[in-house]
């Protein structure tokens, strides 16, 4: 279903003012999920969480896609709420000077959260989707010892595995929800450059824009995009990331308290 969505959004053509709606719903859904993840108490109890980061993430691709094919086809009548004045305002009115700063900031953050929160997130799930299948086999073991002892009657060793198997099922589709994340973040670096090497070849040859107002006009149109979809990105990892460290954390107190 996900790669349907992102197939329709290479073809579909919507107007700018649809793309921004999308866009805010994009933003308002990850927002949404991650006031969720912290609100909840117990992260396992979210058992739709890697359903929802999912989807999130495939949301977030169709909607990147969906730009990037506007700013390239529609540039003459490309003029949405959201892009064109951030655009604008990246671009500034002092020449190249501005936008060289902004280029340079946008890096930055744009390697803070592809190096430092999203590929942190997800080594994160990768080490505790391991360490619960590595454990899994002797907590069962210990459920077992209970019960044979006698401490626990038969329904307790069936919740208390029911509960296992549900833990270890959420961590493993923790996991590769995780590659998603980490795909959507490299992706969204390549259709930056996309839009930028793209808009300058049609800009300058198809369109006989001047090469310096090419490079500002989709420089600035890169970085515009790209911010939302930076802060979209951000969001859905910053969820995924407190979601796990709570529960590195709660499994944590439980270990004390059993000890």
């Amino acid at each position: 279903m996900g790669a349907l969505v992102i197939l329709v959004s290479f073809v579909v053509h919507i107007p700018a003012l649809f793309l921004d709606i999308f866009i805010v719903i994009n933003l308002v859904f990850a927002l949404l999920i991650l006031l969720i993840v912290l609100k909840n108490q117990k992260t396992v109890e979210f058992s739709m969480l890697p359903t929802v980061l999912l989807a999130s993430t495939v949301q977030g691709l169709s909607a990147n896609i969906m730009t990037a094919r506007l700013i390239l086809l529609d540039r003459p009548a490309f003029d949405d709420w959201l892009i064109t004045p951030l655009s604008r305002l990246l671009a500034g009115s002092g020449g190249i000077y501005p936008l060289v700063i902004w280029t340079v900031l946008f890096t930055v953050l744009l390697s803070i959260d592809q190096i430092l929160i999203t590929k942190g997130a997800v080594r994160t799930m990768e080490v505790m989707a391991r360490i619960t299948f590595d454990v899994l086999p002797g907590k069962q073991m210990a459920i077992d010892t209970e019960y044979s002892t006698g401490k626990i009657d038969q329904d307790e060793a069936n919740a208390k595995k029911e509960a296992l198997q549900m833990e270890s099922d959420f961590y493993g589709a923790m996991d590769g929800t995780g590659k998603f994340i980490s795909g959507y973040a490299k992706f969204r670096i390549v259709i930056i450059l996309a839009v930028f090497v793209g808009g300058l070849l049609i800009g300058t040859l198809l369109r006989d824009e001047p090469v310096i107002d090419a490079v500002k006009l989709y420089t600035s149109l890169a970085m515009g995009s790209g911010l939302f979809f930076l802060v979209h990105s951000f969001l859905l990892s910053l969820a995924a990331g407190i979601a796990i460290t709570r529960t590195v954390h709660e499994e944590y107190e439980k270990l004390c308290m059993e000890q």
